[in-house]
């Protein structure tokens, strides 16, 4: 027979019962990165392409065209068309890893709807501020938009962390990833705010339609 010293010391001793794991603890599917790789090699596709055409011909998207011209298809097509290589691959491995996050632990409906939803509008903002003649072309826009989408997803249902660590979380990595260190002549940095700001808005609106699959 045990006394009340030993039962005690036993009790101090006994395993705390395992925390369930939260909805994003898993890793994502493989299945899910199929989309945003078929789609990155489209980028290259329609890129390579259109770097054969006179500049004047290519899939760029600008107020002249849409606003005067009404060739509204350029604000999605636009995003497939990247001006060099470096242009290309400096979008393409944020946009392959969160592309398959959203797809993976959202669906379709994050990934890819929302996702060219956001840089079709990121576009739109950005052309209707700079002179119509001025072209725009990538998907830099959508990935800012892309991450900015999973912040919100991520703070809202992940259940690991408090909500200060989650916060204090996705911030610094928007601080760290995504402020410009340089000024580049050839660089929208309205389009990369817009996207952001307009992922935001889309996370935070679709917040009851987005929940975390199963695969």
């Amino acid at each position: 027979m045990l006394t009340n010293n030993e039962e005690l010391n036993l009790e101090d001793f006994e395993p705390a019962p395992a925390k369930p794991s939260g909805p994003l603890e898993r890793w994502p599917g493989r299945r899910a990165l199929l989309l945003p790789v078929l789609l990155a090699l489209l980028f290259a596709v329609v890129s390579i392409s259109c770097w054969q055409l006179p500049p004047g011909k290519r899939m760029f998207v600008s107020g002249e065209r849409v606003f005067e011209l009404g060739e509204h298809w350029r604000l999605v097509g636009a995003l497939f068309m990247h001006a060099d290589w470096v242009h290309l691959l400096s979008n393409v491995p944020l946009f392959l890893f969160f592309g398959w996050l959203l797809r993976a632990y959202f669906g379709y409906l994050a990934f890819p709807f929302l996702a060219f939803v956001i840089g079709a509008g990121a576009n739109l903002i950005t052309i209707y501020f700079y002179h119509a003649t001025s072209r725009l072309m990538g998907a830099s826009g959508m990935v800012y938009g892309m991450i900015a989408l999973w912040l919100v997803l991520y703070v809202s249902h992940d259940e690991d962390d408090s909500l200060g660590k989650k916060l204090l979380r996705a911030s610094a990595f928007a601080s760290l990833m995504l402020l410009p260190r340089t000024y580049e002549q050839s660089t929208s940095y309205l389009a990369h705010g817009s996207g952001f700001m307009l992922g935001l808005i889309c996370g935070f609106c679709c917040l009851p339609f987005l929940k975390v699959i199963e695969e």
